[in-house]
C-alpha cells in the first residue's frame, strides 16, 4: 500500500517573552515498499519520531532516503538517528561522510515520489510531491507554505519573488500541500 503521513505533527508558537518554540512536521511516505522521511523536527522530538516509527513497525533502518526541505534546526534535529541513510537535499545526496552533488530532478527515490526545487524561504527549498493512489498530488513543502496556503501569508523569505513564484508553482500541481508546522490542507481551485 501506498501512502504519505505526518508522522509527528510540527507546531510553531510564540511565548509572551518573545521565545519561538517550533518544530517541523515529520512526513512518512510508503511507496511500493521504500519507506521515506521528509524533514526530521527539532531536536527535542527524536522521541516522538522513534516512537512514531515504532507504531508503524519501522526502525531508522528502515527508512531508505531523508528528504530535508532545508537546512534550518527546526527541520533536521534528528539527523544522528539516521547515521547511514542518504539524506536528500536541493544539492544533492549525503550518506554517512559521503557527499555526491546531484541535481533533484535526476533523483528517482520510488515510483510514484518527484522531486522538486523550490527556492523562496531559502535559495535551498526542496519539495516532495507524491502521486497518491487515487491520482491525487500532494507535495510535502516544507516552510514554503509554514502553516496555511494563503500565497499572501507571512513567512521568513531569502528571495520574497521566489517565494512567491514557488508558492504558485506548488498550488498549480498540488490537490493537498503538507505545510511546514502545520496541517496538511487541500487545495482549492
Amino acid at each position: 500500500m501506498n501512502s504519505l503521513e505526518v508522522l509527528v505533527q510540527g507546531f510553531s508558537w510564540r511565548e509572551a517573552s518573545g521565545v519561538w518554540h517550533v518544530s517541523s512536521n515529520v512526513t512518512l511516505v510508503r511507496d511500493e515498499g521504500t519507506a521515506l522521511l521528509v524533514d526530521l523536527g527539532a531536536a527535542d522530538c527524536q522521541q516522538a519520531l522513534l516512537e512514531a516509527l515504532a507504531s508503524r513497525g519501522l526502525l531508522p533502518q528502515d527508512i531508505h532516503a531523508v528528504v530535508l526541505t532545508h537546512m534550518h534546526v527546526d527541520h533536521v534535529g534528528a539527523l544522528a538517528l539516521f547515521p547511514q541513510t542518504p539524506l536528500v537535499t536541493s544539492r544533492g545526496v549525503m550518506t554517512g561522510s559521503r557527499f555526491q552533488f546531484r541535481h533533484p530532478s535526476t533523483l528517482h527515490l520510488s515510483a510514484h515520489t518527484f522531486l522538486l526545487r523550490v527556492p523562496g524561504h531559502t535559495s535551498g527549498d526542496l519539495a516532495l510531491g507524491f502521486h497518491e493512489e487515487d491520482g491525487t498530488v500532494t507535495v510535502v513543502a516544507g516552510d514554503l507554505f509554514p502553516e496555511s496556503l494563503d500565497p499572501n501569508a507571512p513567512t521568513i523569505a531569502e528571495d520574497p519573488q521566489a517565494l512567491a513564484d514557488s508558492r504558485k508553482r506548488i498550488l498549480a500541481m498540488a490537490d493537498r500541500v503538507v505545510t511546514g508546522h502545520g496541517p496538511v490542507l487541500p487545495v482549492k481551485r
